[in-house]
C-alpha cells in the first residue's frame, strides 16, 4: 500500500461516525419507534415500521452528522383519517404529540414535511407516510396535500452502486462531506450521493479495483466542474427533482487545482498538509499540540482551530463575504476587485470584513476566522486561526501587516449548527 494509500485509510477513520455517536443515534431511535408504534398501533416494538434515509441511511454520513431523517409507516388503516382538509398537518401534529409524551422538555416541532426533534447533538426529521404504489405519501402542511417520495429507492440505489465499487463510492460520498464542510459548498447529502452515483455509473474505466484515491478524488472534481448549470437534477434512485443551484462547479475547479497540488507532493512533507486545503480537519498528523517544525526548521506554535471541532457543519445556505480595503488619502476599494486585477496588497491597509450577503433566516450566530499562512507567518509566529466570536456588527476589521497569503472565514451558526461558511484571501506582498 503507498504512502497515499495509507494516509487516506487514516481519513477514512477520521470520517467514520464514532460507535458512541452511532449508539446514541441508535438508542434515540428506538425510542422514537416505540413511542410512535405504542400511539399508532398499540405495540412496543422499538424497530418495526421505520426507516433511515437521508445521509445515515445511505451511510455516507460522516463524524459530526447532525441531521437524522427517519420516516415512519402509519397503519394503512388509518390512512382515511387523515385524508381530508387539515389531514398532512393533523399526521404531523399526532405524531409530534405522541414523540413529545417521550421527550416532554426537548423542542419538537413541525417544519412543513417532517416533525423536528431536537436534541442537544444532532436532530431527528421525523417523517410520518403512507406506503402506496410501491412509494410513500408524506404529508406537506404548507399545500395540505400528500405526496409521494421514494426515499427507499435512494437508498437501495446507492447501496447497489456501492457494492459493485466494493464500497469506494461510499468512501467518495463522505470525502466529499469532508470537502463540503471544509469550502462551504452549497450541496445537500442527496445532491452529493447523486453525483458519485452518476460518476461511477458513467465512468469509462473500472474505478472498483486498484485506483489510486487520489486519482480517484482528482477524477470526481473535474468531473463536478464540468457538470452543467441547473436549478435541480434528478436524484438517484427516486428520480426526484434536487435542488442544485449552489455554483458547485466553481469551487469544483478550485478543488481540482487543490487536489493536483496534494497529489504532486506525494512522499513529501506537505503532502498532509496540501489534502488537508481539501478535506479540512479529517487529515491527521498536521496539527500538534505545541509547535511544528517546517522543513526550513522554523519553530512556531500552530494555533489554528477548525469550526467542526466546536459545531456540527451542514451548510445548506449560501454566504458572501467582502472587505473593504482602505488606506489613508486613497479611495476605499473591494478587496476582490483588487484580486481580479491581479493586485496584492500592501502592509498597512485597513480591511473592513462584512457579510455581503446571505440567505440563512433569522437568527444565526456569527463567528469568524483570520488564518496567516506561509514562512513570514511562521518565522513570526503569528498564524492565528482561532474562531472568533463576532461583536454583533458582523464585521470583522484587520490591517495588512506582512507579505504572504492570508485568508479570513466567517460563519453563521443556526440552532447550534453551521448552516453557511464563506471564504476570501489575503494577498499581501512586501513594500
Amino acid at each position: 500500500m503507498s504512502a497515499t494509500s495509507k494516509l487516506f485509510e487514516e481519513i477514512f477513520g477520521e470520517l467514520k461516525v464514532p460507535d458512541g455517536e452511532q449508539d446514541s443515534i441508535r438508542e434515540r431511535r428506538c425510542e422514537i419507534v416505540k413511542v410512535l408504534n405504542r400511539e399508532f398501533r398499540g405495540t412496543d416494538s422499538p424497530r418495526d415500521n421505520s426507516h433511515f434515509i437521508g445521509s445515515y441511511g445511505r451511510s455516507t454520513a460522516i463524524r459530526g452528522v447532525s441531521d437524522l431523517d427517519m420516516v415512519y409507516k402509519l397503519p394503512v388503516s388509518i390512512r382515511d383519517h387523515y385524508s381530508g382538509k387539515g389531514g398532512s398537518y393533523k399526521a404531523l401534529s399526532d405524531t409530534k404529540d405522541a414523540i413529545r409524551k417521550r421527550y416532554p422538555n426537548t423542542e419538537i416541532r413541525v417544519d412543513q414535511t417532517v416533525v423536528v426533534v431536537q436534541f442537544q447533538n444532532f436532530k431527528f426529521e421525523v417523517q410520518p407516510t403512507f406506503p402506496s404504489e410501491g412509494q410513500l405519501l408524506r404529508p406537506d402542511s404548507h399545500d395540505n396535500k400528500w405526496k409521494l417520495v421514494n426515499p427507499i429507492a435512494e437508498k437501495e440505489a446507492f447501496r447497489d452502486i456501492s457494492r459493485e465499487t466494493n464500497g469506494k463510492s461510499r468512501k467518495l460520498a463522505r470525502l466529499m462531506r469532508a470537502w463540503k464542510q471544509k469550502s462551504g459548498v452549497k450541496m445537500n447529502g442527496l445532491l452529493i450521493d447523486t453525483f458519485v452515483y452518476r460518476f461511477f455509473r458513467d465512468a469509462d474505466e473500472d474505478y472498483s479495483f486498484g485506483r489510486d484515491p487520489g486519482r480517484l478524488v482528482l477524477d470526481f472534481f473535474e468531473y463536478l466542474a464540468e457538470q452543467p448549470k441547473n436549478d435541480h437534477v434528478r436524484a438517484l434512485g427516486s428520480n426526484q427533482l434536487v435542488d442544485s443551484s449552489g455554483n458547485f462547479q466553481a469551487k469544483a475547479r478550485a478543488a481540482t487545482a487543490a487536489a493536483q497540488d496534494a497529489i504532486d507532493a506525494e512522499g513529501l512533507v506537505s503532502e498532509r498538509a496540501k489534502w488537508k486545503e481539501v478535506f479540512g480537519k479529517f487529515v491527521p498528523g498536521v496539527k500538534t499540540d505545541a509547535s511544528y517544525s517546517s522543513s526550513s526548521s522554523i519553530s512556531f506554535r500552530d494555533t489554528e482551530e477548525f469550526i467542526e471541532e466546536f459545531y456540527p457543519v451542514s451548510i445548506v445556505y449560501d454566504l458572501k463575504i467582502d472587505c473593504e480595503v482602505t488606506q489613508n488619502g486613497f479611495r476605499p476599494r473591494l478587496l476582490r476587485r483588487l484580486i481580479r486585477d491581479g493586485m496584492w496588497l500592501l502592509p498597512k491597509k485597513k480591511l473592513d470584513f462584512r457579510i455581503a450577503s446571505t440567505n440563512v433566516p433569522e437568527p444565526f450566530e456569527v463567528k469568524w476566522k483570520v488564518l496567516n499562512c506561509g514562512e513570514e507567518a511562521k518565522r513570526r509566529d503569528e498564524i492565528r486561526g482561532q474562531i472568533l466570536s463576532d461583536g454583533g456588527q458582523r464585521t470583522r476589521q484587520e490591517n495588512t501587516k506582512f507579505r504572504g497569503r492570508h485568508l479570513v472565514e466567517c460563519y453563521l451558526v443556526k440552532n447550534g449548527v453551521v448552516v453557511a461558511r464563506g471564504r476570501i484571501d489575503v494577498p499581501i506582498k512586501a513594500e
